[in-house]
């Protein structure tokens, strides 16, 4: 039996890794920070991406502070 696809993995999965590109922060450092062979990048996604995307301009405030 092959697996099942689940859209809410394959959204999150492309929000990660060298799909978002590298860190381009300055001072703080997020906690889906991670280092890796290709530097600096986005390890982790966040339930507020999501909403984010969606268009909720209080998501997109708490995820750029």
């Amino acid at each position: 039996m092959g697996q099942h696809f689940i859209l809410h993995s394959y959204v999150f999965s492309n929000m990660v890794g060298g799909y978002t590109g590298g860190y381009i922060g300055e001072n703080k450092k997020p906690f889906t920070l991670v280092v890796s062979e290709a530097g600096l990048i986005r390890g982790f996604p966040h339930g507020l991406d999501i909403m984010g995307l969606l268009g909720s301009k209080g998501a997109l405030y708490w995820l750029r502070t």
